[in-house]
């Protein structure tokens, strides 16, 4: 389905695990990570007990929450020039539930140097069939990491199954 090797894919205890971990493997004290709100707050959660500092872009009420080009283009830039660290987007949002279109998620990738982390946790339910998944675009990104969980659309909420893939050879 996703034309990926093994050796790309990582299990972990839930998505949470990753979500925690990512942090502490990339961030040193006072490094920025870059958050979207509104977003799943483990990520700020996250970022703040790894002691890094927030960066934050606040998504509007009256444009229903959308990442659109305009957000793209200031993600791009606040990335850019704040000297971003690490980079959280979630696809489809939570708790909006709102969708970034494929294009700008790739318009992001291709314009920042940082690591991107993708969280999919919800995915199944907007795609079934993951034809729009970012672990398509794993094998042209060496900064993307795309986290999913076994606990949701699957029903294993009680094995807390969660698995994250990235490209395996970085260029």
């Amino acid at each position: 389905m996703f034309n990926i090797s093994v050796s790309q894919i990582v299990l972990g205890n839930g998505s949470d695990e990753f979500i925690e971990n990512i942090p502490r493997m990339i961030l040193e004290k006072n490094d920025s990570s870059l958050v979207i709100n509104p977003t799943f707050f483990r990520f700020s959660d996250s970022v703040k007990r790894a002691g890094g500092i927030i960066e934050s872009i606040n998504l509007k009420e009256e444009k229903s929450f959308d990442i659109d080009e305009d957000i793209a283009d200031e993600i791009i830039q606040k990335a850019n020039s704040k000297n971003i660290r690490l980079l959280w987007l979630c696809n489809p949002n939570n708790p909006t539930g709102n969708i970034i279109k494929k294009d700008l998620i790739v318009k992001i990738l291709d314009s920042v140097s940082c690591p991107v982390v993708m969280d999919e946790v919800f995915f199944e339910f907007y795609d079934s069939l993951n034809k729009d998944s970012a672990i398509h675009l794993i094998k042209n990104y060496d900064n993307l990491i795309v986290v999913r969980s076994l606990s949701k659309a699957n029903g294993l909420a009680g094995l807390r199954v969660g698995y994250a893939v990235a490209n395996q050879t970085p260029k």
